[in-house]
């Protein structure tokens, strides 16, 4: 019985093969610039040496009144994420104790958290408790 093909076309495919997997391994070009505008500069890095864990650089911008307001609606958003623990209202209280302490140390003042926003999260947990829901 005769081989179908010879070594020569085996060859012939895998050295094609061969140069295509090549031309894919290259990096692409870099994307041409329009006219007139200047690349983007490329990032500094940061020196942390000798800053600890819980240091900052001096001179870096503090938050507005605003900016940590909304900050702050961010995270306490984030209670609802433990609305299926039974344990969902002792957490909340120690992410509030970190929360305010986080600010204390910013020299910031924590707003209380309403009865109306605690109660809307535990009543939250207490219905997927009770419905069996959980993530």
């Amino acid at each position: 019985m005769k081989p179908r093909h010879t070594d020569e076309d085996i060859e012939a495919v895998n050295s094609e093969i061969l140069a295509r997997r090549a031309g894919r391994a290259k990096p692409p070009a870099p994307a041409a610039q329009p006219s007139g505008e200047q690349p983007p500069a490329p990032r500094q890095p940061s020196d942390f040496t000798g800053l600890g864990k819980n240091e900052f650089r001096s001179g870096m911008p503090t938050l507005s009144e605003e900016e940590t307001a909304d900050w702050i609606a961010a995270y306490r958003a984030g209670y609802e994420r433990f609305a299926h623990d039974p344990q969902g209202e002792a957490i909340i209280t120690l992410m509030e104790k970190k929360l305010r302490a986080a600010l204390e140390a910013d020299g910031k003042k924590l707003p209380p958290f309403s009865r109306e926003e605690r109660l809307r999260v535990l009543r939250k947990a207490a219905a997927a408790r009770g419905n069996g829901i959980s993530r």
